[in-house]
Parts: structure tokens; C-alpha cells; sequence
């Protein structure tokens, strides 16, 4: 998990974020921090946003706040088992950063429209579906 335990992050930087996988592309929290950055939806947990790092890529921050009440070692161990996760259906956990007052978690941006979309489809399409049924 980037190497670090959660009792070496406290002595250490930070202002770090911390990689679940070794097959992706570094980049650091100032990257991200830098990144041109566009808001992709909002909830009750946070927010989330497309940033576009200066290298071209492009990656997903879902950005939690008011979970102050989660300790770091919970946190840690919690983004550990997310980072294994391997399904088609779920973008994998690409890296985290934690501090008390918020947390992040990166994935990687794919540009296939919303999951509402992807589930809900086209409403338009759906009533001329309809229509063409009825009759």
C-alpha cells in the first residue's frame, strides 16, 4: 500500500497520497492539487470530480467530508481491502489520501457518460420505445 503503515504516515508527510496499485502511473497530491478540475456530482459523503493531470491523464477524486469520526488505522484498512477488489463492473481503487477533516479516494476516469445513464438509459429513447409498443 505504497509502503507505508499507518504509524510511519504520522511521522512522515502528510500531504501524501498513498498507491493501493503498483500498475499505474505515480503522480502526487500537488498533481492532483494543480489539475484542471471539473464536478462530476455531488452526495451526501462529498463530492466527486474529473481532474486532468498536466500529463494527459485523466482521474476521478471522490472527495468525502464529515467523516471525521473514521480513524486512520480503520481508514487504511478499509482502502487496503477496496484496493483488492477486482470486478469488470467496478473501477479499481487507484490510490487515497487521509487527513482527519477529509478523505480522498482516486480512480480512474472512464468516459463512458453516467451510471445513471448506463442504468436509467435514454429517457427519450425509452418513450419512443414505448410509443412504438402501444401501437
Amino acid at each position: 500500500m505504497g509502503g507505508l503503515s499507518p504509524d510511519e504516515d504520522k511521522r512522515g508527510d502528510q500531504r501524501k497520497l498513498h498507491f493501493v496499485r503498483n500498475d499505474q502511473e505515480r503522480f502526487t497530491l500537488q498533481d492532483m492539487l494543480r489539475a484542471s478540475a471539473e464536478v462530476l456530482g455531488s452526495g451526501g459523503f462529498g463530492s466527486s470530480y474529473k481532474a486532468a493531470l498536466s500529463s494527459g491523464r485523466a482521474v476521478v477524486v471522490k472527495r468525502f467530508r464529515f467523516m471525521s469520526n473514521i480513524g486512520r488505522e480503520e481508514f487504511y484498512d478499509h482502502m487496503k481491502k477496496i484496493g483488492r477488489l477486482s470486478h469488470p463492473n467496478l473501477l479499481p481503487l487507484i490510490a487515497f489520501y487521509y487527513r482527519k477533516e477529509e478523505k480522498l479516494l482516486v480512480t480512474n476516469y472512464i468516459s463512458n457518460g453516467s451510471l445513471a445513464n448506463l442504468l436509467h438509459g435514454n429517457i427519450m429513447e425509452l418513450s419512443k420505445c414505448l410509443f412504438i409498443f402501444i401501437q
